[in-house]
């Protein structure tokens, strides 16, 4: 029969073009010569009747009547993978339910002697105890003196050479073991006992005998020690002598003359000494003295303050908060003030309990100073003379003084008179360096130079019985010679400055007593940097320069108090000055407003822009502000909305 499109017979057959599919059913049936036609479509071996389901091994549940789709379910504990386990004897087992289970390979876990066959090793056999009571080395030397030797095979020892043990076997054969006391070897002993000497016995590092005094001998005679052997006095050292260190010098030690090393820079001149108070960094005050600079650091190491001005050469890198809370006036130049009023043309009034009024200083040295109370002081170091006029130094006079009492000494004046040949009646030693002469006026002493205290030098000299000195010569070893060496002075003292730091840290008195340690600042030689707050003291600006340094900013931050009316607020130097740009707060109690000036100048004019205003109310504290151009500086012009309103300005000026 060709089938050339799909017919179907109810629940029984449907054939189609590419396949047919047969169902059968209790009824009906289709018959062909008596024949079940589901039959005739039965696969090779197929059974036709029903067949009985089973679950097999790892299935769970398995049914299926033949009519809808069944899912079998496997057992949980079916193997899903085995791999490596997590410790030596163990393998990972993990099942459908991606559960890992460790499973022990019994008696090859850590600790296990597990026992085998024959063993093949690629790599190399390491053991922390010994092989059958043989500890194995891997040196093939070792390995051959050890291959073919037994109680069996020794027919012989001996010792041919210190340290050698030779032994022969029946065959003649002669294996010479290396005991590791040869000549030229260097063998540890817990200790070492030869006659009556003991090396190591009674302590460490103690040479000792068991009875009777030590005997040393040598090719130049012969030392005994014994319990009541003491050195003391005038000690010589001859020829023989121990040749020492260049940097150990001999020592009292209790009554003891001992040997210690020092630093080997006492030999120089390059000691540092010096005083200085804690957190202060330390500035050179000389060629090889520190003393404190006007550079602190809190003692947590978080804020450096420096007590003066800032000058920045190249660029300044500020990683935290940059805030200035002091009124500074800083120039470039000459600072002139012309009066063309009736007050005075400069007035200084200082608030301030025992500070001076004024001091002007000279960076190549001398100052004035105008004290707390109106004393003036010239040349001196003080801020506060204490009287209406001190001077320090030489006065000259082309006038007349009046109203002053000159007094002199009359032991001083005494000095200065002329001394010569003729008018000395006699001449005395009074004490140690000192000459007195004496004529009609009465006794002069002079200093020689060799008092009490005095360091004289001398072409040769030879000393006995030498009291306690604070010279700096120190007696060293020179190999096998005792001699003298001058060491730095500043040993003596009390002013030496001891501690230890970091490359290029510069560093900083970390107490009273004269120890430096690292500061926040690092000076690499080419960039500065300050790990921490920096604080600029008052009075004193920020100045950064640009390549060249012909160009620069400069910041400061200035206060005033403003009113209802305009208010002139006195700002940068003017002078080669090009922009500035201003942060403005104004405060009135709880009143607060902010805002931001642009402003630029030709050399003749100024003008600038307003923005940015934030008020904290309703109501603005700005009522006007505008640029204006001084006799030498730049200003502004504000107008607050209340009278004595607080205007805090902070700029940037580019020059």
């Amino acid at each position: 029969m060709a089938l050339n499109s799909d017919f179907k017979v109810k629940d029984s057959l449907y054939v189609g073009n590419s396949a047919c599919f047969v169902t059968c059913t209790d009824t009906p049936r289709i018959l062909s010569a008596g024949t079940d036609l589901w039959d005739i479509f039965l696969q090779e071996d197929e059974i036709s009747n029903s067949c009985t389901l089973s679950n097999g091994d790892g299935v769970a549940t398995l049914s299926y009547d033949g009519q809808a789709d069944v899912t079998i379910s496997l057992d949980s504990a079916v193997v899903d993978g085995i791999a490596e386990g997590s410790a030596q004897g163990q393998v990972a087992v993990t099942n459908i339910g991606n559960t890992t289970t460790q499973v022990d390979v019994n008696g090859l876990q850590t600790g296990d002697s597990p026992t085998f066959g024959g063993l093949a090793l690629n790599g190399a056999l390491t053991t922390t105890s010994t092989v059958d009571g043989v500890d194995i080395a891997t040196r093939d030397a070792q390995l051959a003196v050890l291959q073919g030797l037994s109680a069996g095979n020794v027919t012989g020892a001996s010792s041919p050479s210190q340290g050698t043990v030779r032994i022969t076997d029946q065959g003649g054969n002669n294996t010479d073991v290396d005991t590791g006391l040869q000549t030229g070897d260097s063998p540890s002993f817990a200790g070492v006992t030869a006659d009556n000497i003991q090396i190591g016995v009674t302590g460490a590092n103690e040479i000792d005998t068991s009875s009777g005094n030590l005997t040393i001998d040598s090719a130049g005679g012969t030392t005994i020690i014994d319990d009541n052997t003491t050195l003391c006095g005038a000690v010589t050292l001859g020829t023989g002598t121990v040749a020492g260190t260049s940097n150990t010098v001999l020592v009292s030690d209790g009554g003891q003359v001992k040997t210690d090393v020092i630093d080997s820079r006492v030999w120089g001149t390059t000691l540092v000494d010096g005083s200085g108070t804690a957190n202060t960094i330390t500035m050179w005050s000389d060629a090889d003295t520190v003393t404190n600079s006007i550079i602190t650091q809190n003692s947590g190491g978080t804020a450096v303050n420096i007590a003066g001005g800032l000058t920045v050469t190249d660029n300044l890198s500020v990683m935290g908060t940059f805030t200035c809370l002091d009124t500074s006036v800083s120039t470039t130049s000459a600072l002139s003030v012309i009066n063309t009023g009736t007050g005075p043309a400069l007035y200084a009034e200082q608030t301030g309990a025992s500070q001076p009024i004024a001091k002007f200083v000279d960076t190549e040295g001398g100052q004035t100073v105008i004290g707390d109370t109106g004393n003036v002081g010239i040349g001196g170091s003080t801020d506060n003379p204490t009287e209406k006029l001190e001077v320090t130094g030489n006065i000259a006079v082309t006038g007349t003084v009046d109203g002053l009492d000159l007094q002199v000494r009359d032991d001083a004046l005494s000095v200065l008179q002329g001394l010569s040949a003729g008018n000395i009646s006699s001449v005395s030693s009074p004490s140690q360096g000192t000459v007195r002469t004496t004529n009609a006026i009465g006794d002069t002493d002079i200093d020689t130079g060799l008092q009490t205290g005095d360091s004289p030098t001398f072409v040769a000299a030879s000393f006995t019985g030498l009291p306690a000195s604070t010279d700096n010569t120190v007696v060293i070893m020179d190999g096998n010679t005792v001699s003298t060496d001058e060491i730095d002075a500043k040993v003596w003292g009390t002013a030496l400055v001891d501690g230890e730091g970091t490359q290029n840290k510069v560093p900083k008195y970390t107490n009273g007593t004269g120890t430096i340690g690292d500061s926040a600042i690092t000076d690499t030689g080419s960039l500065v940097t300050i790990d921490s707050d920096t604080k600029i003291d008052a009075n004193h600006a920020l100045q950064v320069f640009a390549t060249g340094g012909a160009r620069y900013s400069e910041d400061k931050t200035f206060t005033a108090t403003v009113g209802t009316t305009a208010t002139t607020v006195t700002t940068f130097d003017k002078t080669n000055l090009k922009s500035i740009e201003y942060a403005v707060t104004l405060v009135k109690g709880v009143n607060v407003t902010a805002f931001k000036i642009v402003a630029v100048y030709n050399g003749t004019d100024a003008c600038g822009t307003t923005y940015a205003i934030v008020d904290a109310q309703a109501a603005s504290q700005l009522a006007d502000v505008e640029i204006s151009v001084g006799s030498s500086t730049i200003d502004l012009e504000i107008t607050a909305a209340s009278a004595t309103t607080v205007a805090v300005i902070h700029g940037t000026a580019q020059y």
